[in-house]
């Protein structure tokens, strides 16, 4: 006859994620606790989430929360616009990481407005990405040094206009800007793209579906060509943005292809000319 004795060691933790709401801008709140704090002391807790449906902390973004107390919440910003997202609340002890239930939220467009440029009274479409206002079209505003696609007038209202660097960094309006590379590479965080991503040059990212015409973030970033000293090119299959952003003899631009799911970031000559998205900060 053999006597048993209890293995606490077995008594394991457990964890509930117990609300999550949609906030404004992309954000979500989440609350979660601590239901049996087991045999081993929890050495960390917080939330995991992906938008596969059983975030793990070895693979998808998590946060550790900091308190004491069994009730903890995390609200997340700057998330994917109409996107569904999934999240759980977890914990760590010697014993390993466990998972409480999964929750689902989606959350919403980006907010969208208009904007009067009162220097010719054209009214542009706008998006907020974050906590930066950004115009979803190409400017048209009438400068030295900035023409149509072809010379053509009438491409104005699809492709805007063409701009040097120099007429460039001065084309916005009052209360504008010309984004500089460090507020497209704040864009293209939020698009996903990872660090080592960002501050990479020519084609990075995998997330230009995001922003082209119809895509999720609403900045409707058109194929409208560009212009190389006497040479009009590629307005079905290619664009580019210029940045405020000087590098040597040159500046920084984002470049976009039909045949790209990245975004090229790249050094090109200031006398070519490209389009041009302000933003307002």
């Amino acid at each position: 006859m053999t006597s048993c004795k209890k293995d606490d060691s077995i008594n394991l933790a457990s964890i509930k994620t117990i609300e999550t709401k949609v906030l404004f801008d992309n954000e979500t709140e989440c609350y979660g606790i601590i239901q049996n704090s087991g045999s081993s002391p929890i050495l960390e807790k917080g939330f995991c989430w992906s938008k596969d449906s059983l975030p793990n902390i070895s693979f998808d973004q998590f946060r550790i929360i900091e308190s004491d107390e069994d009730t903890f919440s995390i609200r997340i910003k700057n998330l994917l616009p109409l996107t569904k997202y999934y999240i759980s609340a977890f914990g760590t002890n010697k014993l390993g990481t466990f998972y409480g239930n999964v929750l689902s939220f989606k959350t919403d467009s980006n907010r969208t407005s208009h904007f009067k440029d009162n220097r010719d009274n054209r009214i542009y479409k706008t998006v907020y990405i974050g906590d930066v206002e950004w115009m979803a079209e190409n400017l048209s505003y009438a400068s030295e040094n900035s023409s149509f696609y072809n010379d053509d007038s009438s491409n104005y209202s699809q492709y805007g206009r063409l701009y040097t660097w120099d007429a460039a960094v001065n084309a916005c309006p009052t209360g504008w800007e010309l984004p500089g590379d460090d507020d497209w590479m704040k864009l293209e965080s939020a698009l996903g793209m990872t660090t080592e991503e960002i501050t990479d040059s020519h084609i990075r990212g995998w997330v230009v579906d995001q922003i082209l015409e119809g895509g999720i973030q609403g900045l409707n970033i058109t194929f409208s060509g560009y212009k190389w000293g006497e040479n009009w090119m590629n307005n079905e299959y290619e664009s580019g943005c210029w940045t405020s952003t000087q590098q040597g003899n040159g500046a920084y631009y984002r470049g976009f292809q039909v045949s790209y799911d990245g975004i090229v970031r790249s050094i090109v000559d200031k006398e070519m000319q490209y389009s041009v998205r302000c933003i307002r900060k």
